[in-house]
């Protein structure tokens, strides 16, 4: 029984007659790709283009390879750390000392991937993503997909006399992956468009998409509390975390001409 299906087409336009970088097209090795019926073939130019001729036909050609980075925040919960000395005294004779934040965490390096080719495709994939970003995994991928690491910090935060402050750790994540869609049949033709120009149009069937992804641990640190606006803290657009919070009124910059201050908390302007 003879097996056919509709062909599936993209159509790529370039000026000239430049149209694949080393790059961007590659040949996989014989027998990795899946096998598709002899068939299958890519559509013809779409209207609109005259003269057309076949300059080019080839096989498991990587037409499109897409790299991606992006870097994810995540933050541990804030811890507070009450005001000490609510109370009207002498600038500067009250230390408050200071408070710890201490978090453990596990952190992983993750290597995942997807796709219908055969697992040393998916690995090769792999490779050439860790290539692109110039990656390092510290273990052999083919083996295990992930590794672990513990992460252990103590941080110092500044206690305040009228102020209850905040902090929390974070750490980052970066995900990077790599998408490939490549096709069993790809097929160059020169052809005019309706302005005359000579132009290369490029026409394929049977795409597929392999997926790599790596996921490693990035920076890790810690971030606490401003003072109000009021007291010269940053402007909400500015800062999105929390801000310390006053034991009383009024403070800083709200204090009126000869009015007490709360706490002994005058600003400056």
């Amino acid at each position: 029984m003879k097996y056919s299906r509709i062909p599936l087409a993209a159509i790529l336009i370039f000026a000239g007659t430049s149209i694949v970088t080393a790059r961007q097209f590659m040949q996989y090795p014989p027998g990795y790709w899946p096998s598709y019926p002899i068939d299958c073939q890519p559509a013809p130019p779409p209207a609109g283009f005259t003269g057309c001729t076949v300059t080019a036909t080839a096989h498991d050609l990587v037409i499109s390879s897409i790299p991606t980075h992006e870097r994810v925040f995540d933050y541990e919960g804030w811890v507070q750390f009450a005001q000490c000395h609510c109370a009207l005294v002498p600038s500067g004779t009250v230390n408050c000392g200071q408070g710890e934040i201490s978090v453990s965490k596990t952190l992983q390096t993750c290597v995942s991937h997807s796709g219908s080719v055969s697992i040393e495709l998916k690995w090769a994939l792999v490779q050439k993503l860790l290539d692109e970003f110039q990656l390092s995994l510290g273990y052999d991928f083919t083996v295990q997909a992930c590794d672990s690491v513990t992460w252990t910090a103590t941080d110092s935060v500044g206690k305040l006399q009228c102020f209850t402050r905040f902090a929390r750790s974070f750490t980052t994540e970066d995900r990077y992956s790599l998408i490939e869609i490549a096709a069993e049949t790809v097929r160059d033709y020169s052809c005019l468009d309706s302005q005359g120009n000579p132009v290369t149009v490029r026409t394929w069937c049977e795409p597929t998409t392999t997926t790599a992804n790596v996921n490693k641990p990035g920076d890790r640190g810690f971030e606490a509390s401003f003072p109000p606006v009021i007291c010269g803290g940053p402007a909400p657009g500015n800062w999105h975390g929390k801000y310390d919070e006053p034991c009383c009124h009024p403070i800083c910059n709200e204090v009126p001409p000869e009015t007490a201050p709360c706490c002994g908390q005058v600003g400056s302007g």
